[in-house]
């Protein structure tokens, strides 16, 4: 209906016709006590590919408040289809380093506007640019902080703006720094950070450039879920790994059930062993090839938990079969 409707009749209909829309979503990941990928699901995917519909993601609340004031103006005047999207997992987080800074509060100033397409930046720092957005500029904030104890200075650039993308605050704030991690909550495939990184080949950046994904998965119940979406450490270590020149992939093949173990090198797609695979365990379940998480370390717990969890299914299916 958004796409096909809502968005659509002002082309189908030359203008004649228009219907102003703001529809308000409160998801993404990180959420504490919900879980699945009903509740704590990362995707924006869709949304981005609509065209004609605007798709905002803010971090803070003073931004969530001028951004959705933008909205309701935009269709009330040029009759904009727009979508807001508010990272649940943020709503009630006071704090931002330490317990009791009260760092995250932010109180919204009444009449506020956020141009549509307009960054917000943080910091200064000359080393690298982390490009982001909704639960992003949250772990990006707080990674800035334990980097520059490093001698490393980031700056943080909260995008606000999935599409249209903020393009011209992209670029300044990457040629200030010449390097660029793109910090992406969503998955690899089809995530934001492609088309970010695209923007930047086409606006002719020539610096470093990487990003850091969520994995391409669903996201399962419980500390599951902490395995597929992207964490704080693995942000940091992006960085540190030639100031964002190289990052460590975070993109893991959708095709291979493949698990391998605590600190051991991650193995090939296609299931073999790499030149140091010593001690990779391929643990493929020829009956269910897809019910496995694909992650590169975790833990013997949460390997048995995905084994009993297949045995389980494979005693039902058996039931079934036999009734």
């Amino acid at each position: 209906r958004l796409g096909g409707e809502a968005a659509a009749l002002q082309c189908v209909y030359s203008g004649q016709y228009r219907n102003g829309m703001v529809v308000r979503i409160a998801g993404l990941g990180y959420q504490e006590g919900f879980g699945g990928h009903f509740h704590n699901d990362d995707s924006l995917t869709v949304l981005r590919d609509l065209p004609g519909v605007v798709v905002a993601v803010p971090a803070r609340p003073d931004d969530a408040a001028a951004m959705l004031r933008t909205l309701v103006a935009a269709a009330q005047v040029d009759g904009t289809v727009s979508v807001i999207v508010e990272p649940i997992a943020r709503y009630h987080p006071t704090d931002l380093i330490e317990p009791g800074d009260r760092l995250w509060l932010a109180a919204p100033t009444p009449g506020e506007h956020v141009p549509i397409g307009a960054a917000r930046t943080y910091g200064d720092g000359t080393n690298i640019t982390l490009l982001t957005f909704g639960n992003g500029v949250y772990m990006s904030l707080r990674a800035a902080y334990r980097l520059l104890a490093r001698g490393i200075g980031a700056r943080v650039v909260d995008m606000r703006w999935i599409a249209p993308l903020p393009i011209d605050d992209i670029l300044r704030e990457a040629e200030a720094t010449g390097a660029v991690l793109v910090v992406d909550e969503t998955r690899c495939s089809g995530g934001v950070a492609e088309g970010v990184l695209a923007a930047l080949i086409d606006g002719g950046f020539g610096g470093r450039m990487a990003r850091v994904t969520s994995k391409d998965s669903f996201i399962p119940l419980g500390d599951a879920a902490k395995l597929m979406l992207l964490s704080e450490p693995e942000i940091e270590a992006a960085v540190e790994l030639g100031g964002g020149q190289r990052p460590r992939p975070t993109c893991v093949p959708s095709h291979a059930a493949i698990v391998a173990a605590p600190d051991t090198p991650r193995s090939t797609a296609d299931g073999s062993a790499g030149a140091d695979g010593a001690g990779v365990r391929h643990r493929v379940e020829a009956r269910d090839p897809d019910a496995r998480a694909r992650v590169g370390r975790v833990d013997d717990q949460a390997v048995a938990d995905v084994d009993a969890d297949v045995a389980d299914r494979a005693v039902v299916e058996d039931q079934v079969a036999g009734a």
